[in-house]
């Protein structure tokens, strides 16, 4: 965004535009083999203060950019009514931009999980005004690593109110002695939704990308039990000295100094000596922390770190 649109939008805010009220209503009773959530479902909601809640309703607001292409942004009402905006001040959607709600989102999810043919149930939501995920947990999409030590599928789904996130979904695994989550997309299954009206106006490559998706999802359980084999192996990969030196000169630069450190921490004091071990270290840390304060980049540092130690190579 250049400089003249963020003033042009932070100056105006107050009076911006309406072009594309959106009443959102609820998702309704969960359908199929989606069970209702009981107590673990958690609901981390940073503006539930201001009365904003993932199925609050929105509407578009006409932003200014100079030209005569009609970019907005999105506002969403809390409930005494009010208006704010989902976005910093200045940043703007093309006029080509889909808007789609949470509560879509969370139902495109729970169709695909259902192609699986496997039991599914909420797991945990996160929504700040702006960034919304959901996701579901299998009920009996389990595979054993090692006696008394599961590991069980589930599904992540994702989007922004300002184009900050793609809109989208991948498998994830978690392991269930500890809760913890380890993001896979690569190896496992995951698809992307483009943020894009179709040609002629209407919603059409949504649900192509849809389609798609409820097509690729059948090959989950091969890959599901793939990945879970190539936890085994890693429980067969012992770590001294060496491989701890490989394992923080593979780390990304940007990578915090911090994080790195309770990794380490968590791995001397509570598990085993091998792959299988940093890799539930690593993932503890970028998945659990302090539930109020887990981000959007805990998880690309739980999805790198997946993918770094599931094909470990010390050498």
């Amino acid at each position: 965004m250049t400089a003249r649109k963020s003033t042009a939008v932070s100056q105006a805010t107050g009076a911006l535009e309406v072009i594309d009220p959106i009443e959102v209503e609820t998702s309704g009773p969960k359908r199929g083999i989606i069970l209702e959530p009981n107590g673990s479902f958690e609901m981390q909601n940073k503006v539930a203060r201001k009365g904003i809640w993932p199925d609050s309703p929105i509407r578009k607001v006409r932003g200014h950019t100079g030209s005569n292409d009609l970019h907005y942004a999105v506002e969403i009402k809390d409930a005494d009514g009010n208006w704010h905006l989902a976005s910093k001040p200045g940043r703007l959607l093309s006029p080509s931009y889909l808007l789609v709600e949470n509560t879509e989102l969370r139902r495109m999810a729970e169709e695909v999980a259902l192609l699986t043919g496997y039991t599914w149930k909420p797991y945990r939501e996160y929504f700040d005004g702006t960034r919304y995920q959901y996701m579901l947990v299998s009920e009996d999409f389990t595979a054993e690593v090692a006696p008394g030590d599961n590991v069980r599928a589930a599904i992540r789904a994702h989007q922004s109110y300002d184009g900050s996130q793609k809109a989208g979904a991948e498998v994830f695994v978690e392991r269930l002695v500890c809760s913890n989550g380890m993001l896979t997309k690569d190896l496992l299954f995951s698809f992307e939704f483009k943020h894009k009206i179709s040609e002629n106006g209407g919603r059409e490559d949504w649900m192509k990308e849809l389609e798609r998706a409820s097509y690729e999802i059948r090959t989950l359980p091969l890959n599901f039990e793939k990945f879970a084999g190539q936890l085994r192996n890693l429980r067969e990969q012992n770590v001294g000295h060496y491989e701890m030196q490989a394992f923080a000169i593979a780390l990304p630069p940007t990578f915090p100094v911090s994080t790195y450190g309770e990794i380490l921490q968590r791995f001397y004091k509570h598990e085993e000596p091998t792959v299988f071990g940093l890799l539930n270290a690593s993932t503890y840390v970028t998945w659990h922390q302090d539930r109020q304060k887990v981000t959007i980049q805990d998880y690309k540092r739980n999805e790198e770190l997946v993918k770094m130690l599931t094909a470990w190579n010390p050498n």
